[in-house]
């Protein structure tokens, strides 16, 4: 006798929807928690600080690109840039083709500080879904990458990178 697999439950997108607001800043707070030291910083830098890196990790930028892909307040840009720098993560280069505007780029140790850090962050989310069943990791890879092709429609991420993070997981 054949039994019946049973079907999965309609999961409607507004419960869908719920459910990544609460598991977002949960997921952040997780994959963070291991860069903390006993001051309660991230390592010496912060989360906008990892995001701005990340941003920089892609190739120079000017400060309206960094806005426009960080969606940020250009205050709040400029303080993270500015102690960056200071951490001597990042500098302030001429644009080649407007004197008007400035490059945003890494340093040698702004690189080594971003691979640092996703290096440690990968490790770390490594460890939080590897007590997922094979089952789980791969309905959850899918849904994952499901919900990426609908933010790229959204959101101004280089498309090369990201091609780059997909055949590295594959």
């Amino acid at each position: 006798m054949t039994k019946n697999k049973p079907s999965a439950p309609d999961v409607t997108a507004a419960v869908l929807a719920g459910k990544l607001l609460e598991i977002t800043p949960v997921w952040l707070h997780a994959i963070s928690t291991p860069l903390r030291q006993g001051s309660g910083e991230i390592d010496g830098s912060t989360l906008t600080q990892m995001r701005t890196l990340h941003a920089l990790h892609q190739g120079p930028r000017t400060f309206k690109e960094l806005i426009s892909w960080r969606r940020v307040a250009a205050p709040t840009l400029s303080r993270t840039l500015d102690a960056m720098v200071k951490r001597g993560w990042v500098e302030r280069i001429p644009h080649p083709d407007d004197k008007r505007q400035v490059l945003l780029k890494l340093t040698a140790a702004g690189q080594v500080e971003s691979e640092r850090l996703r290096t440690h962050m990968h490790q770390h989310a490594t460890q939080l879904v590897s007590t997922l069943s094979a089952t789980e990791r791969h309905c959850l890879f899918e849904g994952l990458n499901a919900l990426l092709r609908e933010l790229q429609v959204d959101c101004p991420i280089n498309p090369i990178a990201l091609g780059k993070i997909a055949k590295k997981t594959k």
